[in-house]
């Protein structure tokens, strides 16, 4: 993820869009960020296997696929097991908040 100093601004002025998220998150990859996009805003409305996203999305399955990978990894979408519907999970703001905490702490220590 690649953290630019104008998302700060863009964020407080609640000027920062989805697509810019995306952005963010696959910054040279946009085949992911157009995946992302629908699988995220699909499970948002309902939970539901990655197949049927697949399906219902007509998306590439390789790339799909890929795309599942970064998002569970950064913690935005998570399933209780291999079979079972992704939903949106809460572990990437939790992710940012513990991080930001962390940060925090660490810029408040002496060297």
């Amino acid at each position: 993820m690649e953290i630019k100093t104008w998302i700060t601004d863009k964020i407080d002025l609640n000027e920062f869009t989805w697509d810019e998220f995306l952005e963010l998150v696959f910054p040279r990859q946009p085949k992911m960020r157009e995946c992302a996009d629908k699988i995220l805003l699909y499970i948002k409305k309902k939970p539901a296997t990655l197949n049927e996203v697949i399906e219902k999305q007509k998306l590439v399955r390789g790339t799909a696929y890929d795309t599942f990978y970064v998002l569970k990894r950064f913690g935005l979408v998570s399933r209780k097991d291999k079979y079972s519907p992704l939903v949106i999970s809460e572990q990437f703001s939790t992710a940012l908040e513990r991080l930001s905490k962390y940060w925090k702490n660490w810029k408040r220590k002496e060297s």
